[in-house]
């Protein structure tokens, strides 16, 4: 109804009673411009809400289809150099060579299989997180050594830096490790031979609580910024400069996202196509004084 110059919600009840002659009627008006707010709100966000499952459904069905090949990929090739394997056992050094692609080819699916299964444990909030003392340098050593020996092989250099003051710290080292495992991972593959993958650890301030960043970049393939824009988003994986033939769940930046934000972290990235990214994980730790 119009008040002045403007419109506002109006409610309006027409009221009967005995007391009222044959043809009277009582009519209260009542202005409702918060509560209508409220509900038109309510509205988009269910609108909103809808849109996203509807989305959500898209992209289960576009996981389980390209899932179907993934998984099918390495289950057809330790069948296949089984068979292989089991026809030249009087060849050792072939029967070797066989044996360790199956191994590639376990590992392969078994990453496959635990993504799903970390997701699904996330998604129904069963994370749990432990507090521990340990050395946050030498966690970090040991899970970039892994990764150090691929990036030789694969001709490509990987660097680790550290700029902090406490490396004692109460934290969950094995979750820690998770996150910077899917980011090295990622930013390994997504190297060219030839690239450089750069970790740096710094810490933000010197208190008993303090902050710890955890920076990943590499000069590698990129990504649109199509893909940045849900990048965190469950099943998603960028398409371009042939990361089709690059097998995953597309769970692995929404494994971490959760993860870094359960431990009441944030995580941030930055990247463009042809010009590598870079990932900055932010987590506060309790500091651990030693003697």
């Amino acid at each position: 109804r119009r008040f002045g110059q403007e419109y506002r919600w109006v409610n309006v009840r027409i009221l009967f009673d005995e007391s009222l002659n044959h043809d009277e009627v009582v009519i209260c008006f009542r202005e409702i411009g918060a509560e209508k707010q409220t509900q038109l709100q309510q509205m988009r966000l269910l609108e909103s809400a809808l849109d996203k499952a509807r989305k959500n459904e898209a992209s289960q069905g576009r996981f389980f289809s390209s899932m179907s090949h993934d998984m099918r990929t390495p289950l057809n090739a330790i069948i296949g150099l089984s068979e292989l394997a089991a026809e030249h056992v009087d060849e050792p050094e072939r029967t070797r060579k066989y044996l360790g692609k199956i191994n590639v080819a376990s590992r392969q699916l078994l990453g496959l299989i635990n993504d799903i299964l970390e997701f699904s444990r996330l998604e129904q909030g069963r994370l749990e997180l432990n507090r521990q003392p340990f050395d946050l340098q030498d966690c970090l050593n040991e899970c970039i050594g892994v990764f150090r020996t691929q990036a030789q092989s694969e001709e490509k250099e990987l660097t680790l830096s550290f700029d902090i003051q406490d490396s004692a710290v109460l934290g969950d080292s094995p979750r820690i490790t998770q996150v910077l495992n899917n980011l090295l991972s990622n930013a390994v593959k997504f190297t060219e031979p030839g690239g450089k993958i750069v970790v740096k650890v710094r810490q933000m301030d010197s208190q008993k609580y303090a902050k710890y960043q955890f920076i990943v970049s590499d000069d590698g393939r990129g990504m649109s910024p199509e893909f940045l824009q849900k990048i965190f988003e469950p099943y998603e994986r960028e398409v371009r400069f042939g990361s089709r033939r690059v097998s995953g769940t597309g769970l692995g930046m929404s494994i971490v996202k959760s993860i870094v934000s359960q431990m009441d972290g944030q995580i941030a990235v930055e990247s463009a196509l042809g010009k590598g990214s870079t990932f900055t994980v932010t987590l506060p730790l309790e500091t651990v004084q030693t003697s």
